[in-house]
């Protein structure tokens, strides 16, 4: 289960991310920054991230997605970057822990998948933030995974802020 649930990234406030105690994000691409496999990053990622930023919040993006998909993602977002994560596996959390220099105390991971980015940031030990899909999955794949999730989705409930 995720520590914290929000309905779309954007609407995750300073606020709501230092009252968490978080220092820095690692942040998923897929149905996260983007519509599954978009080549779009919506304005309003842009504005949260500059938001971050200037905010002294550090955010880096983890992606199982490929490395050119990624690096331009992270290249128009100015943000460090691991691609083909493997996650749920902890391989990738800790390259991108590493390279950031960070305490895992104040690290959340923000993404789409219960059993990706909520599962690895729960097995390396670090926060959770469930954000709902940006889009509603096309490949039967993906669409089976979000079925097996329905059992955990019922448990929460998305809000714009931690503060409703």
């Amino acid at each position: 289960m995720p520590d914290y649930v929000f309905d779309r990234i954007w609407n995750i406030s300073v606020k709501d991310i230092k009252n968490m105690g978080v220092e820095f994000l690692l942040l998923d691409v897929d149905n996260t920054l983007t519509g599954h496999n978009g080549q779009k990053l919506y304005s309003e990622v842009f504005g949260w991230v500059s938001m971050l930023k200037k905010a002294g919040i550090v955010a880096a993006i983890i992606s199982n997605n490929k490395s050119a998909k990624v690096k331009e993602f992270a290249s128009a977002l100015e943000l460090q970057y691991v691609c083909r994560a493997r996650k749920p596996l902890g391989r990738g959390f800790k390259i991108l822990l590493n390279k950031l220099g960070c305490c895992k105390s104040r690290v959340a991971v923000i993404g789409d998948q219960i059993y990706t980015d909520i599962l690895g940031g729960n097995l390396v030990g670090i926060i959770t933030i469930l954000v709902q899909p940006l889009e509603r999955e096309k490949e039967w794949l993906l669409r089976i995974k979000r079925f097996l999730e329905r059992p955990f989705l019922k448990k929460v409930k998305f809000e714009k802020t931690l503060r409703e």
